[in-house]
């Protein structure tokens, strides 16, 4: 059901986002949000955020805020973006690399420190596995095209 949620929330179907929250047990807010929050990493900031304010109209459960601490990885982004990119990609991880800083060096450096520092390796109601699960893949973009955002050239679940 995350995947689905997160999916739609790429789309920019609220419609669909409702009817998936509305669906997801409220055990489950928690790992919901952070499905809906990773989002933007891909797909950008509006979308997100008319993902989130959906979910807020149909109701989010009292008990999902605890999990919503506020973390501060601090100078250790880059190392635990490091970390989650090498047990993502295993063997793809130098070719992803290389490519990213063909592409511009600053590309890989928010790659490395943001996306997978800050957002993917952070702690909270998902696994590394579960928040690759839910990242946009190319086969849910097949089904649910997202304008202006590309499928990347290999599965985010390579390397789980």
């Amino acid at each position: 059901m995350l995947a689905f949620l997160a999916a739609d929330a790429a789309a920019g179907r609220a419609a669909d986002v409702k009817l998936d929250w509305a669906h997801l047990p409220a055990a489950q807010h928690a790992a919901g949000m952070e499905a809906l929050l990773q989002n933007h990493i891909l797909v950008g900031f509006p979308r997100t955020i008319n993902a989130l304010a959906a979910v807020h109209e149909v109701g989010v459960s009292a008990s999902a805020g605890a999990a919503w601490a506020l973390e501060d990885v601090g100078s250790d982004a880059g190392a635990a973006g490091r970390a989650a990119l090498r047990e993502v990609y295993a063997g793809k991880y130098d070719r992803l690399r290389a490519r990213m800083a063909s592409l511009h060096p600053l590309l890989d450096r928010f790659m490395e420190e943001h996306a997978y520092g800050r957002v993917i390796a952070r702690g909270g109601a998902l696994s590394l596995r579960m928040r690759e699960l839910c990242t946009v893949h190319p086969r849910f973009l097949v089904l649910t095209p997202v304008s202006g955002a590309s499928p990347r050239s290999e599965p985010t679940s390579s390397g789980c």
